[in-house]
């Protein structure tokens, strides 16, 4: 009996032989197929990616706009802050110009010395201790009392210098009563409130 010889397969060949035989539009339609299934994952991302552009426009305008808000308020702060300093600089001056007004001894010499300077004679003076309230906030002072005799006119020349020497101090009461004879001098009593530098 003979035995069939096998033959052997055609080895070798292109890949389009070995794929199964289909028509063009069927290869039109899976070459589409795979174009469409690669493609549509690059479009959604390019959709996604141009909505995200979108709103980080949308947010840069906005820090942008902040930006602005914020470098105009920076030169009105450091102004404020140049203010501040001026103030302080102020406060430190005029402590230094009427020191401590509680010290009622050396407070009473300034006033008899000013006093000469103006051709006024202080005949009394008493320093009493009160308190002021300004704005709702009550302030230690010194309440001056002097009793005087000289021109009207040097009695305003000194109230004055009073408040040139002393910036905290106020006038509460000018007594002036002038002289009805010819060569005699006026006689005031003034009281003048002097606010204590603590």
């Amino acid at each position: 009996m003979v035995t069939p010889v096998d033959a052997k397969k055609p080895s070798g060949g292109s890949i389009f032989q070995k794929l199964p035989r289909l028509s063009t539009s069927v290869w039109l339609l899976i070459i589409f197929a795979l174009v469409l299934v690669a493609a549509v994952p690059m479009i959604t991302a390019y959709i996604d990616a141009t909505s995200q552009q979108a709103l980080l426009r949308d947010r840069l305008s906005k820090l942008q706009a902040q930006y602005a808000g914020l470098q105009k308020q920076i030169t009105p702060q450091g102004a404020l802050a140049t203010q501040i300093n001026q103030l302080k600089s102020e406060v430190e001056a005029a402590r230094l110009v009427y020191g401590n007004a509680c010290d009622g001894v050396e407070t009473s010499q300034d006033l008899i010395n000013m006093a000469w300077q103006y051709d006024v004679t202080i005949t009394s003076l008493l320093a009493n201790p009160v308190t002021i309230k300004i704005q709702g906030k009550e302030y230690p002072c010194i309440s001056y009392v002097l009793n005087m005799r000289g021109q009207v006119a040097n009695f305003q020349n000194y109230l004055i210098e009073v408040g040139n020497k002393f910036p905290s101090s106020r006038p509460a009461a000018v007594s002036i009563q002038p002289s009805g004879e010819g060569g005699t001098l006026d006689q005031a009593t003034l009281t003048v409130w002097i606010i204590c530098n603590q």
